[in-house]
């Protein structure tokens, strides 16, 4: 029997902490119908006004601009909280990017993000205690939002240095202002390096890069003064494939927009889905899209592709607050 009765609250009553005179919108996508199911039932009870969309409905995927008619639909029904759980397609960072500036900016909804979603998510970290997960993240943000160097190692010979200076931002799993998302799974404070400069060796990779799950040989980036300059990898259509994206994307596709710490504690291994794996204890890096209007990059992006390194020792200003992906704070 499908079990859903622990995520359904998560996201509803947990990180949306919904109220009944609230506008519930909900999108998915026919691969996430059978988690959207349940999600939708117990919304009708939870609120007085509903709306449930398929994308599939509003054309063929994938779609790189946002549809106009879903744009219309969207903005006439005006949700104050939404839901996103719809598989990423290759070349829907810009879609998705202009739907959260609807949502977000526009319309100021609460919105949950949850693009990847599967089995393994929806067994693990869909049932965590976000509650705790937000101490966590919370005590983690207060020993990085001031910090001015980040040094990360680890073992594949990980050694990078982030500069830093612009804002933080806690992922806590909990929602309660207008205009403020999460993605769930939850977990992990984030914001735009200044620089980045060193060697990172990523075990897995987000965006449409999640179809290779988690790497048998990490894929190695170097940085120089906050942009890749170098990408080996043991598998040669992988390589090719993050060198179009990054070194021929659009602007800014090569550029580190995201330095990011993972703090749900509750996760143990990672799945080989970056939308759970990079809120592992460990550190994750991004090209592309910065989240200017959370960070206060003066630039952005229509791409955004995370790395994640595992096992990782981290130092905040010389302070070490974590080892071998353990916290120390």
């Amino acid at each position: 029997m499908f079990q859903a009765e622990i995520q359904v609250r998560n996201i509803l009553e947990v990180a949306l902490g919904l109220d009944k005179d609230d506008r519930l919108l909900i999108i998915y996508d026919r691969e996430n119908e059978k988690f959207a199911r349940p999600l939708i039932e117990a919304a009708k009870k939870a609120v007085k006004r509903l709306e449930a969309i398929a994308l599939e409905d509003f054309g063929s995927r994938p779609f790189t601009s946002l549809p106009e008619a879903l744009r219309e639909k969207i903005l006439s029904f005006s949700p104050t909280a939404s839901v996103f759980m719809a598989t990423g397609k290759e070349g829907e960072v810009s879609f998705r990017l202009e739907l959260l500036d609807l949502l977000l900016n526009n319309l100021e909804a609460r919105h949950v993000h949850m693009p990847g979603l599967d089995e393994k998510i929806w067994e693990t970290g869909m049932k965590v205690d976000y509650e705790k997960v937000a101490e966590t993240t919370l005590r983690v943000y207060e020993a990085v939002k001031n910090a001015k160097e980040i040094v990360v190692k680890n073992n594949y010979g990980t050694d990078v240095k982030a500069v830093l200076g612009l804002k933080w931002v806690p992922d806590t799993g909990l929602v309660r202002k207008p205009g403020d998302f999460i993605n769930l799974p939850a977990g992990e404070v984030y914001t735009c390096p200044l620089k980045v400069d060193g060697v990172f060796y990523a075990e897995i990779l987000g965006d449409y890069f999640v179809k290779y799950g988690r790497l048998e040989e990490p894929v190695r980036f170097e940085f120089e003064d906050g942009y890749v300059v170098a990408i080996e990898a043991s598998d040669p259509k992988l390589e090719e494939e993050l060198i179009k994206y990054i070194f021929e994307g659009p602007e800014y596709s090569d550029r580190a927009g995201e330095f990011a710490l993972g703090t749900n504690i509750f996760l143990k291994e990672p799945i080989g889905n970056l939308l759970q794996d990079e809120k592992l204890p460990g550190v994750h890096i991004a090209v592309g899209n910065p989240y200017p209007e959370k960070t206060g990059a003066d630039w952005s992006s229509t791409v955004h592709l995370d790395f994640i390194a595992l096992n990782t020792d981290v130092w905040v200003d010389g302070e070490k607050i974590m080892r071998k992906g353990k916290y120390l704070v």
